[in-house]
């Protein structure tokens, strides 16, 4: 990667041009989904803070396969810009979240309101 990006913003556009696939998307959700319960998992079982050290490989694998099989581009966190790479994945799933909340969640909210 040549262009140097000073800022997030700068950084985003080509963020989203490596994360075109829904697939390779969904896989980066997965993979968020299953470390955050990964963590959770060590504190609530009490098991040692050592377990930690695994918690790249929960993400970085679906990552790495959604980049590969889907897009046949690099993950983001091999580069200098893993900062920004990281708080992509933020921004994308909360996009995708309160759109997903804006179109989906009525009607869901509307077919439990009539079943009672």
């Amino acid at each position: 990667m040549g262009k140097k990006y000073n800022s997030f913003d700068e950084y985003y556009e080509f963020y989203l041009s490596k994360h075109k696939n829904p697939l390779n998307r969904f896989l980066h959700l997965l993979g968020n989904i299953a470390t955050i319960a990964f963590v959770v998992s060590v504190f609530k079982f009490d098991l040692s803070l050592w377990w930690l050290l695994l918690t790249p490989f929960e993400v970085y694998p679906l990552a790495a396969l959604g980049h590969f099989i889907c897009e046949g581009n690099m993950p983001a966190f091999r580069d200098i810009y893993h900062h920004f790479s990281e708080h992509g994945v933020t921004v994308l799933f909360k996009k995708y979240f309160i759109n997903w909340a804006k179109q989906e969640l009525p009607d869901i909210l509307k077919i439990k309101a009539t079943k009672h």
